[in-house]
């Protein structure tokens, strides 16, 4: 069985958490100039929006988003993340 390389970082078909409460579904990853990972989530307003993974929190500081619920790439099952 392939097993995700790194937990910490995205893959697309995950479920993302935002610090603001928000989930959305990570649709593309890209790199930007500076070799930044880059996530396009679709947010459950239907909204999409491009952000740097390590965008940080504007209040405190911490990670604005994290890994809510893996894609299993074999067979495309959620994996809950506690």
């Amino acid at each position: 069985m392939k097993k995700r390389k790194d937990h910490n970082l995205p893959q697309v078909g995950d479920l993302v958490a935002c610090c603001d409460g928000d989930l959305g579904l990570v649709l593309n990853l890209e790199y930007g100039d500076d070799s930044e990972l880059l996530i396009r989530v679709m947010w459950k307003s239907g909204d999409q929006f491009l952000d740097p993974w390590s965008s940080r929190d504007f209040i405190d500081g911490t990670g604005m988003f994290s890994i809510a619920s893996e894609v299993d790439s074999l067979r495309t099952v959620p994996t809950i993340i506690a």
